[in-house]
């Protein structure tokens, strides 16, 4: 006889049972890998973003002020001009920002008739490279500042002509334009109107910047992650928008998405040549910290320890500036409620983050900008 013999009914529920049990495994084995691939793979990413921060904020603040500087500027100015390749944007309980430019030394002209910054024509000395006056220094595209000791204005060249340059009606930027939520370009003594009012008068210095850069930090909710992220931007021309973070027609871009906070500390000296060499520190309001000189009123345009601050830089007294930086990465092999797990870098007393698991590094370093401590 055949033995047609199967499964009760009892052990196919048994093997059904220890088949799930060995599936439910193999399943969370692949889901805790794959998390922990994912944390890693921000955590790279994280470390890339900031080292790349740091390299585009090392790059341009070595180079700030270069041409702007009262080497340059000094035989056009009778003071120190208002700007000089760096202005800082503190911040109280928000990450810092801060505007930096640089100068073309072989496209300095100056004004040969007082200018409006309403109108669209400068004219000048002429357009010539100091290096080979053969040559145009100007095109097309480029972007200029024309400056003085009560502010400067930024502008966008559309023609050029052997001793004039056709600008764009809207500016790429100008002293007190900025306003936003966490940032605002306050007007300090010496300026008491923004850029785009004062009729600069000739012999104004009129210089080709080979670089104009904004960088803010922006604060949004991200419905992913389900809290709020922060993001570096870059803007380059804000088309007159004050607020350009939130403009459409402003140009900027990403510079890193995993930033949450930054934290600059600019060290000036008394004297360029004193032997002795004595430093201040500046920095968003936390004396805990670091030693800070500037009070919360500085962000507001008061104080007139600020107004010192923004000389030592207009008068090449800035020795170095320190940046740091909190690089933040959620971990997403577990979410809960978890709170104040980053340490607050400057003027925060703490970041209180409600929901997630993060993984963080703290970034630090020190930037001399060639073009200011230098004896001149």
């Amino acid at each position: 006889m055949i033995n047609k013999k199967g499964f009760t009914l009892v052990e196919a529920l048994v093997y059904m049972f220890i088949l799930a049990i060995v599936l439910a495994g193999l399943y969370s084995m692949i889901i805790y890998y794959r998390n922990v691939e994912t944390t890693e793979q921000a955590r790279v990413r994280r470390q890339q973003e900031s080292r790349f921060t740091l390299s585009e904020f090392s790059t341009d603040l070595k180079d700030a002020g270069a041409v702007l500087t009262l080497e340059n500027t000094g035989s056009f100015l009778k003071k120190t001009p208002y700007f000089n390749g760096i202005f800082p944007l503190n911040n109280t309980n928000f990450a810092d920002g801060i505007i930096i430019a640089k100068g073309d030394p072989n496209a300095v002209t100056k004004l040969t008739a007082n200018f409006n910054p309403s109108g669209t024509t400068l004219q000048v000395e002429n357009t010539k490279r100091k290096d080979n006056p053969s040559l145009s220094a100007w095109t097309v595209g480029d972007k200029g500042i024309v400056i003085n000791e009560n502010g400067y204005f930024v502008f966008y060249v559309t023609g050029v002509n052997n001793t004039s340059l056709n600008i764009r009606a809207t500016s790429v930027y100008y002293s007190g334009l900025l306003s936003t939520t966490k940032y605002k370009d306050n007007l300090i003594s010496p300026a008491t109107t923004k850029g785009n009012n004062i009729n600069y008068q000739t012999d104004t210095p009129v210089i080709r910047l080979y670089n104009f850069s904004i960088f803010l930090v922006q604060e949004k909710n991200d419905t992913i992650q389900k809290r709020k992220i922060r993001e570096l931007i870059k803007i380059t021309d804000t088309k007159s928008q004050s607020n350009p973070l939130t403009s459409t027609t402003a140009e900027k871009g990403v510079v890193a998405e995993n930033i949450w906070d930054i934290q600059l500390i600019y060290t000036t000296i008394t004297k360029i040549d004193d032997p002795i060499n004595t430093q201040k520190n500046y920095c968003a309001s936390d004396n805990t910290k670091w030693k800070n000189p500037i009070p919360n009123p500085c962000v507001s345009g008061g104080s007139n320890t600020c107004t010192n601050f923004l000389d030592d830089i207009r008068n090449k007294l800035l020795k170095e500036v320190t940046i740091k930086i909190i690089a933040l990465t959620d971990n997403y092999s577990g979410k809960g409620a978890i709170t104040n797990r980053v340490p607050a870098i400057g003027d925060e007393s703490s970041y209180t983050l409600t929901k997630g698991k993060y993984t963080y590094k703290l970034f630090t370093l020190n930037i001399a900008p060639r073009n200011f401590n230098i004896i001149m």
